[in-house]
């Protein structure tokens, strides 16, 4: 019985880590990011701060989960990628 509790314990423990880890983002060239911030306590999205390289005093955000790997936004593609 003791082993299950370890094992319930190292998975629920390593479900915890995975979900703190923010994804890594890959933005075009013309887009800087400026931060990125989890959106609740145990919820799995990222809320991802930009600025364009041609307007640097307007900041936008869009909001990833854990199941997206990859955005649009206008003619830029923007690579999502979870650890």
């Amino acid at each position: 019985m003791a082993f299950w509790k370890k094992a319930l314990g190292v998975a629920v423990g390593y479900k915890v880590y995975k979900n703190l880890q923010p994804p890594t983002i890959v933005p075009p060239p013309e887009m800087v990011i400026v931060g990125i911030e989890k959106k609740g306590v145990i919820g799995s999205q990222w809320r991802v701060k930009y600025k364009l390289r041609s307007n640097m005093q307007v900041t936008q955000s869009f909001t990833v989960s854990s199941h997206t790997s990859g955005m649009t936004i206008g003619s830029m593609k923007v690579g999502i990628y979870w650890n």
